[in-house]
C-alpha cells in the first residue's frame, strides 16, 4: 500500500514551508494534510531536482510554451498521473484527473485522491498557463 495513505509528516505550506505552531514547535501534518501536500509536491517539483528521491516530481513545466490543444491537455494529464503514481505515492486506481481548458492558454487540473482506508481524501486544483506554468487554485 502506498504510504501517502496512513503516514503523518511535518506541516508544509503551500509554497513548501515548515510551519510553527504558536510556541514554536514544528507542527505536524494529519494524515489529510499529508494527502494535500504529497500531491502539491508531486506536481509542482520538477523531476530529478529532490535528490533523496529522484524519481519524485513532474515535467508539467516542460509544456510551458506549448499551444493550448486537446493533445497537449492529455499529455499533460499522462504526466500528472505519472508523477502521483511514480514511486507508489498513489496508486493509479486511487487517482482521478481531469484537465479541462479555461483560457486560450489555461487549463484547470483538477485532481482528487481518494484514500482507499478513509483517511484524508483530497481534492486539489491547479491552473497550468502554458506561457507562465503551474499555479496552485
Amino acid at each position: 500500500m502506498p504510504g501517502s495513505y496512513d503516514m503523518q509528516d511535518l506541516l508544509l505550506s503551500d509554497n513548501g514551508d515548515l510551519v510553527a505552531t504558536s510556541d514554536g514547535d514544528l507542527s505536524v501534518a494529519t494524515i489529510d494534510q499529508t494527502t494535500r501536500q504529497e500531491l502539491i509536491l508531486a506536481i509542482y517539483t520538477l523531476l530529478g531536482d529532490f535528490e533523496a528521491v529522484p524519481s519524485m516530481g513532474s515535467t508539467a513545466e516542460l509544456f510551458r510554451g506549448e499551444l493550448n490543444t486537446r493533445e497537449n491537455a492529455g499529455l499533460l494529464k499522462k504526466e500528472v498521473i505519472r508523477a502521483l503514481t511514480q514511486g507508489g505515492i498513489f496508486s493509479p486506481d486511487d487517482i482521478g484527473v481531469n484537465v479541462i481548458p479555461i483560457a486560450v492558454d489555461k487549463v484547470l487540473i483538477k485532481i482528487t485522491a481518494r484514500n482507499p482506508l478513509g483517511l484524508g481524501d483530497q481534492t486539489i486544483s491547479f491552473i497550468f498557463n502554458y506561457q507562465s506554468g503551474l499555479e496552485l487554485e
